[in-house]
């Protein structure tokens, strides 16, 4: 039986939300929020990989597990830094990145990226939902292209809302999968491409390095936020 690990990259110094994942959601924190529902899924284990103590001691205080990582410049090195930087202590068959700003990753997905991993250990793993009418001009929405000739396959990820309209444009949601063997792989692409620069988009970089990405779809509205204004309109989900 294969096993699996949840790690959720956090940090503090976001620049468009400060301290987001130590936001209060009605009595708990952001971060709080989203490693329980990552806990709910059928992930051997979860974590989370962060560098600032503020969030390492959040996540004591409510009773979860968590590595200090040195400053990363996206959540993928960090899940990098904590899985392939920790030897047999932390070593697993299928590693789950759950970005730190989706409180309301639903576990069916987590469970949803695993499958995908065990049926396609070479591809990097991803989900897509539709997109509501306001999130297609929204810049904070990440969209992603689906490959007309091969339909589950991502061939381009932007901000842009200019592609909003495309039949095969999805929204994008915030998390990733992949085979030990793949994360060392990725580990191993250092430099930012002109693509990955433009967007500030860390799957740009894969794709640019010829990694396949497959997609699947899920009807979960999965919310992530980004901004103060979404912390808000998510406060009046809970």
């Amino acid at each position: 039986m294969k096993s699996s690990i949840v790690v959720i990259p956090a940090r503090y110094n976001s620049t468009r939300f400060p301290g987001k994942p130590l936001a209060d959601m009605k009595g708990k924190s952001m971060i709080q929020r989203v490693y329980e529902q990552c806990v709910k899924s059928n992930a051997s284990k979860v974590v989370v990989a962060t560098d600032n103590l503020l969030i390492y001691n959040e996540v004591i205080k409510f009773g979860g597990m968590v590595y200090m990582t040195k400053e990363c410049e996206s959540g993928t090195e960090r899940v990098c830094e904590i899985v392939l930087g920790h030897g047999a202590d932390i070593k697993f068959d299928i590693i789950v990145n759950v970005q730190g700003d989706e409180p309301f990753i639903n576990p069916e997905d987590i469970n949803k990226i695993i499958d995908m991993v065990k049926s396609n250990p070479n591809k990097i793993a991803t989900l897509v939902t539709n997109f509501t009418k306001k999130e297609l001009t929204d810049r904070n929405v990440v969209k992603v292209i689906l490959d007309t000739n091969e339909y589950k396959k991502a061939a381009m990820f932007t901000r842009s809302p200019v592609y909003g309209k495309l039949k095969n444009c999805f929204k994008h949601i915030g998390i990733y999968g992949f085979s030990y063997k793949m994360l060392e792989t990725i580990s191993a692409l250092n430099d930012r491409t002109r693509n990955e620069t433009i967007d500030n988009l860390e799957q740009l970089r894969w794709l640019d390095n010829g990694l396949k990405i497959n997609t699947n779809f899920t009807e979960h509205k999965s919310i992530g936020i980004d901004t103060l204004k979404d912390l808000l309109d998510a406060l009046k989900l809970l």
